[in-house]
């Protein structure tokens, strides 16, 4: 009687054991799909870029194994530009982030039409999947500039990017100019989230016109402070204007890149996917 007894136990005591086992199997795998995109996540963009002198990255959030995959994308503004495969450049538990190059460089610039008299905009691109469906995804909005038809009166001394947000652009005068104006790209958007100065002040508290000589320079710095909690999976890259007047009162427009050195933490994926956002 005793020994039915210990085998009654001992055979509960697997069940409970096996139960629970299973039990944290299932939990393990709601959580897992808890952290699956249903597809790939296009983030806003606030870019800007220079005809025939830049490019552009378009990025995009997309599961590591099972799920649906980007094979390729398409931008009807700009039908001729080259776009290379997908590649991660950032990996997280369950998902990569990834990013095309769009080359706006043509091999031989001499070849190609350079006329554009105002902004592109790109507020929409067209997503082809490794299922065969395809869809219009919104992409925040993408500017490229037209291609300069002026000389410049500035050479770029030195930029750089950093992981804390911060950055510079140094200019370095090739000609006498007055610089009559600094400004940045989608100001609206980005004015809260950025300190610019140029000279050590704020760049708005600068005294315009400044008389300016060859081999003078210009120092711009800016620092990025994106909140840590972002409710929208969103990538900055910008660019600082610099507006110059010449002696013989041509306007001439340089720029600078103001990038934001792209991180985000495991804990902000995570909280993209399960709220969906873009």
């Amino acid at each position: 009687m005793l020994k039915t007894k210990t085998n009654k136990n001992s055979i509960l005591k697997w069940g409970i054991f096996l139960l629970l086992i299973l039990l944290s199997w299932v939990l393990n795998l709601i959580y897992y799909h808890s952290l699956q995109l249903d597809k790939p996540l296009f983030p806003k963009q606030y870019m800007t870029s220079i005809n025939y002198l830049s490019n552009i990255n378009v990025y995009y959030l997309e599961n590591k194994h099972e799920g649906k995959k980007v094979s390729s994308i398409y931008i009807k503004e700009l039908p001729n530009a080259k776009i290379g495969k997908g590649r991660t450049i950032d990996e997280y538990d369950y998902q990569v982030l990834n990013r095309f190059y769009v080359d706006l460089v043509p091999e031989d610039i001499k070849t190609v039409n350079t006329k554009q008299d105002k902004d592109i905009v790109i507020r929409e691109i067209e997503v082809y999947y490794d299922d065969g469906s395809s869809e219009i995804v919104p992409i925040g909005e993408i500017v490229v500039r037209p291609y300069p038809d002026s000389h410049y009166v500035s050479d770029m001394g030195s930029m750089g990017a950093y992981p804390d947000g911060s950055g510079h652009n140094y200019l370095r005068m090739t000609e006498d100019a007055f610089l009559t104006k600094v400004e940045m790209t989608h100001a609206d958007e980005i004015s809260s989230l950025i300190d610019i100065t140029l000279y050590g002040k704020p760049y708005d508290q600068i005294t315009y016109p400044k008389k300016l000589s060859p081999e003078d320079k210009i120092t711009l710095r800016y620092h990025w402070k994106l909140p840590e909690v972002q409710n929208e999976f969103i990538i900055y890259d910008e660019l600082s204007l610099f507006y110059f007047e010449t002696p013989e009162g041509e306007d001439i427009v340089d720029f600078g890149f103001m990038s934001y050195n792209l991180y985000y933490s495991e804990k902000q994926i995570r909280h993209f996917v399960r709220e969906g956002v873009n």
